[in-house]
């Protein structure tokens, strides 16, 4: 993964990313949106063919990571905040 080209600070500005990503996958509507969202993604499924997909404002991966599992997709994750890119990609290391 590239490094961002300069730090920058928005979403670790007012969260604490650490806890925010302890405690993300208990917020209420969280399992609705990833369900909504890998129902979405397998109604245009390819046979035989991979679809690249852009997620924009990745945070710290609990998303990307779901995404990463499904097989016919290719996910590249992008992040904005320094601290949240620098937690994804930790958090995503030796997954995919």
């Amino acid at each position: 993964m590239a490094s961002p080209r300069k730090l920058t600070k928005e979403m670790s500005r007012y969260v604490d990313i650490v806890e925010y990503h302890a405690v993300e996958r208990d917020h209420a509507f969280y399992e609705d949106m990833l369900a909504y969202i890998i129902n979405a993604l397998n109604r245009v499924k390819v046979k035989g063919k991979k679809i690249r997909l852009l997620e924009w404002g990745a945070g710290t991966g609990l998303v990307t990571e779901e995404l990463a599992k499904l097989d016919h997709l290719n996910v590249t994750a992008l992040e904005y905040d320094s601290d949240c890119y620098n937690f994804l990609c930790k958090h995503l290391e030796g997954k995919g």
